[in-house]
């Protein structure tokens, strides 16, 4: 009986493996083939039988998953067009393998404090967001899908925390997204490269991110704002800092 359980469960993560390297791989073709619709429909079909093959879970951090999935493909793509290195490309597809492993974790439910694992997820695919709206041109396009992502993102944030306000949560989530975009509009007249505009943005986003998530939880106090107010002040400081002096280009 235990050998049966053993041998099922190294058959598991056999298969598990061969689906986060197949991703892996078709990403890689679509740096190669600049997004044509053969090998996009090949990467979106993989994601799919991925994503459907999983518990009913996945539905709860499905919009990391697939947002994650998108600036992925649309990171290549911008760097294969701006004739960027060969580690660029290679940095996003190992970090989007990275991305999917936290993904099956979390629908396995291997951590012990999911809400933290999540909350760090949709922090890195955020700034991801953030990155690639400054690192690409400027178009209604770019501004209506970003802002769309941001939206999204939050919704599920307060979502997987268990907030079960979801007209606030969404009022909440779209006017945070308004505010992001204007603020983002203005930190590109900002003499600040893309990497730091996108720590900037994605600091200010995280702090009252969670301070909505406590006020939504009854947690909210003078102690917390000004904790958050000092350690946006420090981090910003900092970005800024190793902005202006050349660092973070």
């Amino acid at each position: 009986m235990g050998k049966k359980l053993l041998s099922h469960l190294k058959e598991i993560e056999w298969k598990l493996a061969v689906s986060i390297a197949g991703a892996g791989v078709l990403l890689a073709v679509l740096s190669g083939t600049s997004l044509v619709w053969w090998s996009l429909i090949l990467f979106g079909g993989w994601l799919l039988g991925f994503y459907f093959s999983e518990s009913r879970e996945r539905r709860s951090i499905g919009a990391a998953f697939w947002i994650a999935a998108i600036l992925a493909a649309w990171g290549v793509d911008v760097a294969s067009h701006a004739g960027a290195p060969l580690y660029v490309p290679l940095g996003i597809i190992v970090a989007f393998m990275a991305v999917l492993s936290v993904c099956e974790a979390l629908f396995r439910f291997v951590f012990r404090d999911r809400i933290a694992v999540y909350s760090v997820l949709n922090i890195v695919v955020l700034f991801s967001l953030f990155l690639l709206f400054f690192s690409s041109p400027l178009t209604w396009f770019t501004l209506v899908v970003a802002g769309t992502g941001i939206a999204v993102l939050l919704r599920e944030y307060f979502l997987f925390g268990g907030i079960a306000w979801r007209g606030r949560i969404m009022l909440a989530s779209v006017t945070l997204s308004l505010l992001s975009m204007e603020l983002a509009l203005i930190i590109r007249f900002m003499p600040l490269s893309a990497i730091s505009s996108a720590a900037f943005l994605t600091l200010l986003i995280l702090l009252v991110r969670d301070a909505l998530s406590a006020h939504f939880e009854g947690r909210f106090n003078l102690a917390f704002a000004l904790r958050g107010i000092v350690i946006f002040l420090f981090i910003a400081a900092l970005i800024l800092g190793t902005s202006f002096s050349g660092l973070l280009e």
